[in-house]
């Protein structure tokens, strides 16, 4: 959730009660549930972080001030460092889910770079695997079936990730 408001603040400064209404209106909502409790939350966190802070107070008649935020500079160098983690550290898709939508707010170039390693480093651990179990240094068990089938299909998948960020 902390990504997806400092991908908001880095396009535009704007109050929680916007962001929170542009993440209902987002398709992140048909698969995160989050109430409105949890969304301040997390801008109150990401304040005391100081990844955003108030740009200004919008004054207007009969209504509460708005409080604008913008995103810091210690937020863009964490809201960063974060997409590049993610790839850095993925081993199934799910671990991309917020990230594979924000990657054209960094540079695409090192993503991609990025990645590669990461995708020869799991195809390195699955033929590691694969030949333990071809030496019987593991059990072929329905077990170990199960989790060589669930990386090759997480190996696949990413690579699919890939081949889209390299077109």
């Amino acid at each position: 959730m902390k990504l997806f408001i400092l991908s908001e603040l880095v396009k535009n400064n704007t109050n929680p009660y916007e962001l929170y209404r542009i993440l209902k209106g987002n398709l992140l909502s048909k698969f995160v549930s989050i109430t409105e409790g949890q969304f301040y939350y997390n801008v109150d966190s990401l304040v005391k972080k100081e990844f955003i802070k108030k740009s200004k107070i919008v004054k207007t008649e009969n209504r509460p001030d708005k409080k604008i935020y913008a995103i810091t500079e210690n937020g863009i160098s964490f809201f960063e460092k974060s997409i590049y983690s993610s790839f850095e550290n993925a081993n199934q898709v799910d671990d991309l889910f917020m990230t594979i939508f924000l990657v054209r707010h960094v540079d695409k170039e090192k993503i991609i770079r990025i990645f590669d390693e990461r995708l020869k480093e799991l195809r390195a651990d699955l033929k590691k695997l694969e030949i333990k179990l071809n030496e019987n240094d593991l059990e072929d068990n329905q077990m170990t079936s199960y989790l060589l089938r669930k990386r090759r299909f997480n190996l696949t998948e990413l690579e699919k990730i890939y081949e889209n960020l390299i077109l």
